[in-house]
């Protein structure tokens, strides 16, 4: 590989003249193999034993490990749901009484509407409280005086609270 002059290669100086209006592939200076390979499929080497041996292992130290994992789920997702059910106990206990002091609080004001909605939520989380039940009993009087359409509704508090009056 020399020099021809002025900086071109020998290579390039003796290439052939392509024909016009083709696209052909220059010719380097180095033939580059082609290589063809071909693949056929063939058998793995069995090797089953020590597969089975492997997977026996495995077997052998994941299922104690899974069984323990289990039985501490089970532990652990009993005390959550204790857990939540004492939160929500809490909550609603806490709701009931900012429920009935507001009620009681609507009923001294005159506002007899405000405190039997308050009671009424109140009820729908404790309707085992004598002294909410005697509130909700003096409210829904008091509103069936003034307004018909309570009455029903006095009614069948009462009903229900089994203090039926003759």
């Amino acid at each position: 590989m020399g020099y021809m002059g002025f900086g071109s290669l020998s290579w390039v100086y003796k290439m052939k003249p392509r024909k016009p209006f083709s696209v052909e592939r220059k010719s380097s200076f180095t033939a580059v193999p082609n290589y063809k390979r071909e693949f056929k499929l063939q058998h793995s080497k069995s090797s089953s034993k020590k597969v089975a041996l492997i997977s026996l292992i495995m077997i052998l130290i994941i299922t104690p490990i899974s069984f323990s994992m289990i039985k501490d789920f089970m532990k652990h997702s009993k005390t959550t749901s204790i857990a939540k059910q004492k939160l929500k106990n809490r909550e609603d206990k806490i709701a009931y009484n900012f429920l009935l002091e507001s009620g009681i609080n609507r009923m001294y004001s005159k506002n007899y509407k405000g405190a039997y909605s308050e009671f009424k939520l109140a009820y729908q989380l404790n309707s085992n409280n004598e002294q909410l039940n005697n509130l909700m009993i003096e409210t829904l009087s008091v509103l069936c005086t003034s307004d018909e359409k309570y009455c029903n509704d006095f009614e069948a508090f009462l009903i229900k609270v089994n203090l039926e009056q003759p």
